[in-house]
C-alpha cells in the first residue's frame, strides 16, 4: 500500500505539489494584504496627529446646526480650565492670480488656511522655510512652487473670488 502511494506521488508529482503551492500563496497575500492595511492605517495617523502637533481637540462645525464657529465660542474654550490654548483655524479653497492675469499653481491643490502665529510670530503647522509670516490681512505666504510660478516677492496678489478677481 506504501509503494503504491508513493508511485502515485511520483507521478503525478503537479497534482500533489499545485494545492501545496496554492494554500502557502493565499496565506502569503492574505498576511500581505492585512500587513499592508495596518502600516497605512499607521502612516495617517501619523501623518494626521503630525500635521497639528499642538492640537489635543479638534472641533469642526455640523452645517446642519445652527450655530457658528466664531470668536465668542473661541472666548469660551480659551476660558474653559482645562484648556491651555484656544485657536481659529480656517481651511479652504484658495486660488492666486499672476501678474498676467491667469491663475497660478494647480487648480486641484489651491488650499488656502489662516496663519496663526504664536508669541514668537511663527505658527507651528506651517513652519516657515525662509522670510516671516504674514502679519495683516493684508499679506500672504505662499509656498515656493507657487511662488516660482510667477509671484514676485513683494507685489499685492489678487485673489480669485467666486468668479471674479481682484485685489
Amino acid at each position: 500500500m506504501f509503494r503504491t502511494a508513493l508511485r502515485t506521488l511520483r507521478s503525478h508529482r503537479l497534482r500533489f505539489a499545485m494545492p501545496t503551492v496554492d494554500v502557502v500563496l493565499g496565506v502569503a497575500f492574505v498576511t500581505g494584504s492585512l500587513l499592508y492595511g495596518d502600516s497605512v492605517r499607521a502612516a495617517v495617523n501619523r501623518a494626521r496627529s503630525n500635521s497639528q502637533p499642538d492640537a489635543s481637540v479638534s472641533i469642526t462645525a455640523d452645517p446642519a446646526a445652527p450655530h457658528r464657529l466664531d470668536d465668542t465660542l473661541l472666548r469660551r474654550l480659551r476660558a474653559l480650565p482645562s484648556a491651555a490654548a484656544a485657536r481659529g483655524v480656517v481651511e479652504g479653497r484658495s486660488l492666486l492670480v499672476g501678474s498676467d492675469g491667469t491663475l497660478v499653481g494647480d487648480l486641484n491643490q489651491a488650499a488656502g488656511v489662516n496663519y496663526v502665529p504664536d508669541g514668537g510670530g511663527k505658527d507651528v503647522r506651517y513652519p516657515l522655510a525662509e522670510g516671516r509670516g504674514p502679519r495683516g490681512a493684508t499679506e500672504i505666504a505662499v509656498d515656493r512652487r507657487t511662488g516660482r510660478a510667477g509671484r514676485v516677492p513683494g507685489r499685492r496678489p489678487g485673489a480669485h473670488r467666486r468668479g471674479r478677481h481682484g485685489p
